[in-house]
């Protein structure tokens, strides 16, 4: 195990059993910030107070689906700790993440830079920033947006917190409390080396395309696709019934927007009683939709992996957020499939959790894992 990171996972809800199991796998000499991802069937309050009176550092935290990394298929919780001489970690928390302003952001950003230990100034070399937004918000395109611009060019990576497709409460934690419509960050500093990644293993299939028709951005909700109710035109062009669909099949036939040279998934959730669509990304009237193929999702990973390791002497930590719609078809993948992704998430040192949306710079994205690699080169 790294002298820099110690990673640990707990399962149970006994919070002081699981508190001092953490404690022990975390134990760094000089401890300078802990990011953890937990289950929503904790008592968040009691779990707050929790960490709280164990941990004196920088916390920063999630409800998740599911805590990834460490070998095992599930995890209630799964943490990291950061050691204070190779890492300084400014944790802030943002409310009503709704009226979350452009001019906020620069001054979230401009108060930070006068705390930075590492660096006189921002350095998009030095320093990354990792950033939860509560996954029921319907926010984080906005929220992205204004913190990558303020951040000058400052590496931004993260997810949204989720609760097991119940979509009932997700919430983030900053500091020394849980809270709803809201985000939690970090801006990291660091003396090492990392590289910030973007996953997805679809492609397009540009003889399948469509323009929403209505929508309402608001909600993220689509009424028409190509003039027609959106959940029939969808099915149809897919082939089945309206009545058939379901997060599995929305996972296996995702929708593809095109940004520039690259193309980013726009997932589609559930289907309205109205027939409308609801989805977890911006959506607009006019824009131009295509469906899209998945490819094989542990085999890429592997390959995208491999890759990136070839980078660094030696992988320190990856920290990642994994969509739960990719979470979803590795489920009705073989064993052994699922068994070769835990362990491409072990041979990297991976925490990270299944996430209702990922964000990558200033974009927010779906059915996509984003993250970071750091390592020693």
């Amino acid at each position: 195990m790294s002298a820099y990171v110690r990673r640990a996972a707990v399962n149970g809800f006994d919070i002081n059993t699981t508190l001092a199991s953490l404690a022990t796998q975390l134990q760094q000499d000089k401890l300078g910030g802990i990011i953890f991802f937990c289950s929503p069937k904790y008592d968040l309050e009691q779990l707050a107070m929790a960490l709280k009176q164990q941990f004196d550092c920088p916390l920063l935290g999630c409800t998740a689906d599911n805590g990834l990394g460490l070998g095992e298929q599930h995890h209630d919780l799964v943490a990291l700790s950061l050691s204070a001489n190779m890492f300084h970690m400014h944790v802030r928390g943002i409310e009503q993440i709704d009226k979350f302003t452009a001019q906020q952001a620069q001054q979230l950003v401009n108060d930070i830079q006068t705390q930075l230990a590492f660096s006189p100034y921002l350095d998009h070399e030095k320093m990354f920033v990792f950033s939860l937004i509560d996954g029921l918000s319907q926010c984080e395109e906005h929220m992205v947006s204004f913190l990558y611009h303020a951040l000058q060019g400052i590496p931004l990576i993260g997810g949204s917190a989720s609760d097991h497709f119940t979509f009932t409460k997700t919430a983030v934690f900053a500091g020394d409390r849980f809270c709803e419509n809201a985000a939690a960050l970090a801006l990291i500093e660091t003396k090492l080396p990392f590289e910030v990644f973007k996953f997805q293993h679809m492609q397009p299939l540009l003889e399948q395309e469509m323009v929403v028709t209505d929508a309402d951005p608001k909600r993220r909700i689509v009424y028409e696709i190509n003039g027609e109710i959106a959940a029939k035109e969808y099915a149809d062009l897919i082939q089945i019934s309206p009545d058939q669909l379901t997060p599995a099949i929305f996972s296996k036939y995702p929708l593809m927007l095109q940004m520039g040279d690259d193309w980013f998934a726009r997932a589609a959730g559930y289907p309205l009683a109205d027939g409308s669509l609801q989805f977890y990304c911006a959506i607009e009237a006019g824009i131009p939709l295509t469906l899209a193929k998945t490819g094989k999702l542990v085999s890429t990973m592997a390959e995208q992996f491999s890759t990136l390791k070839q980078s660094f002497q030696e992988v320190v930590v990856t920290l990642g957020c994994d969509c739960v719609f990719r979470q979803l078809e590795l489920s009705s993948c073989p064993e052994s499939e699922q068994a070769n992704y835990r362990q491409n998430l072990q041979n990297m040192n991976f925490v990270g959790f299944s996430t209702y949306g990922e964000q990558i710079n200033g974009v927010h994205v779906n059915q996509t894992m984003t993250g970071i690699v750091l390592g020693l080169k």
